[in-house]
C-alpha cells in the first residue's frame, strides 16, 4: 500500500479516538522536590482509551516506522513540494518545532526531554513492553 494511503488510514483511526478523549483530563503529572530528589507521578484517567490512543499514535511517533511523521513530511517535500505553498511549508515546520518544544520542558541530569522523547520513554517503558502491570510507576530522578 502506498505511503500516503497508509498514512490516511492511520490518521482516520486516530481521529475516531479523539472525540472520546475530548472533555477528559488526558493525563496529570505531579512533580515534587524533596530532599534533593524529584518525585513524579503520572496518572491517566481512562486506561483502555489512553492505551488505544498511544498505540495508534505510535505509527506516527516511532522513528523505525515508515509512517513516522518526519519521514512522511520528507516524502511530501520530495514528491509534492511544487504543490505545497511556502506559507504551508513554513507553517508545518513551525508546528513541528512547537510540538517538539511541548508545553513544558524537562531537564534531568542536563538532558532535555522533548515531547517526542517523553512519548518514547513512556511507550518503550510501559505500554509496548511485555509487562503485566500496565500502570505507569512512580519515577524518581536524583539530583547530581
Amino acid at each position: 500500500m502506498e505511503l500516503l494511503e497508509k498514512f490516511r488510514r492511520q490518521y482516520h483511526k486516530v481521529r475516531k479516538v479523539i472525540p472520546e478523549l475530548k472533555g477528559q483530563n488526558i493525563s496529570s503529572l505531579k512533580v515534587e522536590y524533596r530532599a534533593h530528589r524529584i518525585y513524579t507521578n503520572f496518572n491517566i484517567p481512562n486506561h483502555d482509551l489512553s492505551i488505544q490512543f498511544v498505540a495508534l499514535m505510535r505509527r506516527f511517533l516511532n522513528v523505525r516506522d515508515d509512517l513516522y511523521y518526519r519521514k512522511v513530511w520528507l516524502y511530501l517535500q520530495e514528491y509534492f513540494s511544487r504543490c505545497i505553498s511556502d506559507s504551508i511549508m513554513d507553517e508545518i515546520e513551525n508546528r513541528i518545532v512547537m510540538m517538539n518544544k511541548g508545553q513544558m520542558r524537562f531537564t534531568v541530569n542536563n538532558e532535555v526531554f522533548t515531547a517526542e522523547n517523553i512519548y518514547s520513554l513512556i511507550s518503550e517503558g510501559g505500554y509496548f513492553n511485555d509487562i503485566e502491570n500496565h500502570s505507569c510507576p512512580k519515577t524518581v530522578f536524583t539530583e547530581n
